[in-house]
């Protein structure tokens, strides 16, 4: 299931601002423009610590990247590279996932090619109803409606949604966004399409 792209990093920057004791190798981002919002300046602190470990390790990582001197399961520079077109990279896998930023535009039709030629159904959050209710429908099973209301009081952690994604930071990190942008824009349609095959799901989430 896929996410608006802006969406989702709000929700990655959410979850390590409350729950990573190093933000999730960002460290302290509150600096140094006040003026942006703290969206915007985690993102900004990992652009920039993605920029020192290529600098720095450029002839080693362009070979393999190394993890000797890491605590995770892929190297540093990965760690802030993802950032760039996350689902881009994750749907087309392989070379296009280790990609160094920017992300090539090819990549974007090979994730294109994976969600129709890969998947039945591929969903989004923000039809999530609908969603849910082709899967059953496709496996035969019996589906709850799902709640369009989100009780915030339970959530154990921060609830991102449109209006918590300042326009400042849209246009700041649109070139983390733009394929990804267009890969959610084609699993609508192919969404779309799969959805008039069940009309019982239809109109779930209007």
């Amino acid at each position: 299931m896929l996410r608006r792209p802006a969406e989702r990093m709000a929700s990655w920057f959410a979850y390590c601002d409350r729950y990573s004791a190093d933000n999730c190798k960002t460290g302290n981002f509150e600096a140094p423009n006040r003026m942006s919002s703290r969206l915007t300046n985690f993102y900004s602190k990992r652009q920039d610590k993605y920029q020192q470990l290529t600098r720095h390790h450029t002839s080693k990582l362009a070979m393999h990247g190394s993890i000797t001197d890491v605590s995770t399961f892929h190297p540093d520079w990965l760690e802030f590279a993802l950032d760039d077109n996350y689902a881009v990279r994750m749907l087309c896998g392989g070379g296009a996932h280790d990609a160094y930023i920017p992300l090539p535009d090819d990549a974007l039709d090979c994730a294109i090619d994976h969600v129709r030629g890969d998947y039945v159904i591929v969903g989004t959050l923000e039809r999530r109803s609908e969603s849910i209710c082709v899967l059953a429908a496709f496996l035969g099973i019996p589906s709850k409606p799902v709640s369009s209301g989100i009780n915030h009081a339970k959530l154990r952690g921060p609830a991102t949604h449109t209006n918590s994604v300042s326009s400042e930071f849209q246009v700041a990190f649109q070139r983390y966004m733009r394929l990804d942008n267009k890969l959610y824009e084609s699993a609508q349609q192919s969404f779309s399409e799969a959805l008039r095959h069940y009309p019982q799901c239809q109109q779930l989430d209007k």
